[in-house]
């Protein structure tokens, strides 16, 4: 049960920053920044399966939807896809937690994850901007940028980043 309690932790302080201080590093003129729950929303669902990051998916994106006031349910929805999908790598020897395995993974999970949620939140609001607008725009940068970021988990104290994984 400890680990459990580390993860909700580490979901509650990603989520604090994610909605305060992250502004701090957006980059473009659309405000792109690097999802800092979803990294920690693959990392658990690679560790503990598709059940455990379910529900944490599920939970942390009601709780972003609820702070920001719209959509109620969309990036809830969002991560709960993205987990169960990401849940699949979660292997016994933990080889998609090292290297670039976990940067590629981390990078297709930002992917499903963006490109449900703005797909989603365009179409509702009947925008007129195209699919691939909002490919160029916001979901490739966003993609990137969480990718980016999840390259400083390689250095996280006990991981085997130096390690063959085949």
């Amino acid at each position: 049960m400890p680990g459990f309690i580390k993860y909700i932790l580490f979901l509650i302080i990603a989520l604090i920053i994610q909605k305060t201080f992250i502004w701090v590093i957006a980059v473009t003129n659309y405000n792109i920044t690097p999802d800092l729950v979803l990294i920690i929303l693959v990392y658990i669902s690679i560790k503990e399966g598709k059940l455990f990051g379910i529900i944490a998916g599920f939970s942390s994106g009601l709780i972003i939807d609820l702070l920001a006031g719209s959509f109620l349910g969309l990036l809830a929805l969002s991560y709960t896809i993205t987990c169960f999908i990401i849940g699949n790598f979660k292997d016994e020897n933990e080889k998609y937690l090292r290297n670039i395995n976990f940067i590629l993974i981390t990078g297709l999970a930002s992917l499903i994850t963006n490109f449900l949620y703005f797909e989603i939140f365009f179409q509702s609001a009947a925008s007129s901007i195209s699919i691939i607008e909002v490919v160029y725009r916001y979901i490739l940068p966003s993609v990137l940028y969480t990718m980016l970021i999840s390259v400083f988990y390689l250095f996280k104290p006990g991981t085997k980043s130096t390690q063959k994984v085949y």
